[in-house]
């Protein structure tokens, strides 16, 4: 059954599968140093690091509209701010560091991506 047109096709498939899966693998790699390259860049850039870590930095867990998930939105940063609130109440400044530099890298790689997305096809 080996020399059936089924199992060369199958085979060819495959193949053919495989250079598709090693293209992906190597844009994946290229798009990955460019977004790690542009995050770097928005760390040297002190509009975008007062950005994130203030208010535009929050990112909120659902992008769709509409009410149910605007309601979600704030009640999210709500409780993002209590968690900041409770830990500069509580001097716990390590809480209020991982709080903030969470928040501050989420926004600056969100960013890169954006860019490198919309600059690297």
């Amino acid at each position: 059954m080996t020399g059936c047109r089924v199992s060369l096709d199958e085979q060819e498939h495959d193949r053919q599968q495989q250079r598709l899966d090693d293209q992906r693998a190597a844009i994946e790699e290229v798009l990955n140093e460019k977004t790690d390259e542009r995050y770097q860049s928005l760390l040297d850039d002190p509009d975008y690091v007062s950005e994130a870590l203030g208010p535009d930095g929050f990112i909120a867990p659902n992008r769709r509209p509409g009410i149910f998930f605007d309601a979600q939105n704030r009640a999210a940063e709500t409780e993002f701010e209590q968690s900041l609130a409770n830990a500069i109440r509580s001097e716990d400044w390590l809480e209020l560091g991982t709080l903030l530099g969470t928040q501050a890298k989420e926004y600056l790689m969100r960013q890169a991506r954006n860019h490198v997305d919309a600059n690297y096809e």
